[in-house]
C-alpha cells in the first residue's frame, strides 16, 4: 500500500503542475515578477501543500548571536533578529544592503547603519499577514536595494512568512515554493496556518498596488497616540498574562512566545508612549504611572532573564509573577482615573 506522504504527492500533482510550472531550482532567484502569481486554487491545506514540494536539504548557518539563517535566494535571507552588533556586522558581511523586521520589537537602526544597513520595521501577527502589511512588505522588496535580511524573533514563523512574501513578488518563485522553504527548511510551525494561507493564496499586491502608496520605509513602527499604543500594550499584557498563567513555562500551542521578548517588547511600547507629546501633557500622576510602568517593566525583564539552572525556579517563578502583578496594578491604577470613568 502506498505510503500516507505519496498519496499526498498524488493528490496535490494536479495542483503542482498547474500553478507550479516553471517553479525555479531553490536558492536560485527568477526574473523579478511584473505581478505576483496566481494563488493556489482551493483544496489542500497550504501546510500541506508545502510538503509536498520537494526540496534539496538545507541547514541554518548558526552562530551564537545570529539563528535560523536560511539563503533562500541571491535576493533573500531569512534568520532570527541580530544580538548585538556583531550580529549585524554578520549581517553586513553576507552582502545585505536592507534588513526587514516584522518582530514587534523596535530595531537597533543606528548600529546597523554603522554597517551601512538599512532597518525597515512591519511588525506582523502570527495570524497572517494583513493587507496594510502585505503592501509596505511588497513596497520594500519592489523599491529597496538588496539583498534582504528578514526578520522576526526566532526565525522561524513570521519572518520566514514576509521572506516568502519576497520570494514571490521579487524573485518571482511559486507559491508553492515560497510556502515549502518557510515549511522544509525554516520550520514554519503548521500552527500558524495564517501565514501559509497568506503566502499561498492571499492577493498579493501588483507592482501598481505598491508604486501607488505613499510610504517611507521607517525605521521604527510609529505608533500613533497613547490609544493607538494601548492596543499593542494589551495584546502583550494578554500574552505575559498566559505565561505567568503556565509558571512561566513555554505553551506548545504557542512555541514562539518567549516570555523576555514579550517584555522586551512592551518596554518599548511604554516608551514611545510615555515620549508622546500627548503624554507629555498629561497631569503628574499619569506622567509618573507610566515612568514606572516602564521601570516595572524593566525589573520584570531582568528576572526574566535570570532563569534558574541549578534549582530555586519556585523562588524565581515567584519573583516574576510579582513583577508582572506590579506592572498590572500601575496599570489598573491609571485605567481607574483615564480609562474607566
Amino acid at each position: 500500500m502506498p505510503s500516507p506522504s505519496r498519496l499526498l504527492v498524488a493528490a496535490l500533482l494536479p495542483v503542482l503542475l498547474v500553478a507550479g510550472c516553471g517553479s525555479e531550482d531553490a536558492g536560485t532567484p527568477t526574473t523579478k515578477a511584473a505581478t505576483p502569481l496566481d494563488p493556489i486554487p482551493p483544496g489542500a491545506a497550504a501546510y500541506e501543500i508545502a510538503g509536498a514540494v520537494e526540496l534539496a536539504d538545507q541547514l541554518p548557518d548558526d552562530s551564537p548571536d545570529l539563528h535560523n539563517v536560511y539563503k533562500l535566494s541571491e535576493s533573500i535571507i531569512s534568520g532570527g533578529e541580530p544580538h548585538g552588533e556583531d550580529a549585524l556586522k554578520k549581517i553586513a558581511d553576507m552582502g545585505v544592503k536592507t534588513v526587514l523586521s516584522v518582530d514587534g520589537k523596535v530595531p537597533d537602526q543606528e548600529t546597523a547603519a554603522k554597517y551601512g544597513l538599512r532597518y525597515v520595521h512591519v511588525p506582523i501577527q502570527y495570524s497572517g499577514i494583513d493587507v496594510p502589511a502585505r503592501l509596505s512588505i511588497a513596497k520594500t522588496f519592489r523599491e529597496l536595494e538588496g539583498p534582504f535580511y528578514v526578520h522576526c524573533f526566532h526565525g522561524k514563523h513570521r519572518g520566514p512568512a514576509a521572506a516568502a512574501l519576497g520570494r514571490v513578488v521579487l524573485d518571482g518563485a511559486t507559491r508553492e515554493q515560497a510556502i515549502a522553504e518557510m515549511r522544509q527548511w525554516c520550520g514554519t510551525s503548521a500552527k500558524y496556518a495564517g501565514l501559509y494561507e497568506t503566502i499561498a493564496r492571499a492577493p498579493l499586491p501588483t507592482a501598481v498596488d505598491t508604486a501607488a502608496i505613499q510610504w517611507q520605509f521607517p525605521a521604527a513602527h510609529e505608533f500613533k497616540g497613547i490609544r493607538h499604543a494601548m492596543i499593542g500594550i494589551s495584546r502583550i499584557h494578554d500574552h505575559l498574562k498566559a505565561l505567568n498563567g503556565r509558571k512561566w513555562e513555554v505553551d506548545p500551542n504557542h512555541p514562539d512566545l518567549n516570555a523576555a521578548n514579550e517584555t522586551d517588547q512592551l518596554i518599548g511600547i511604554f516608551k514611545i508612549a510615555k515620549a508622546t507629546a500627548e503624554s507629555e501633557h498629561k497631569p503628574e500622576d499619569y506622567r509618573g504611572w507610566m515612568k514606572a510602568s516602564v521601570e516595572a517593566s524593566e525589573a520584570l525583564l531582568q528576572t526574566l532573564q535570570e532563569v534558574p539552572t541549578d534549582g530555586g525556579r519556585d523562588q524565581w517563578v515567584e519573583s516574576a509573577e510579582a513583577g508582572f502583578d506590579a506592572i498590572n496594578d500601575l496599570c489598573n491604577s491609571c485605567h481607574q482615573v483615564y480609562r474607566n470613568n
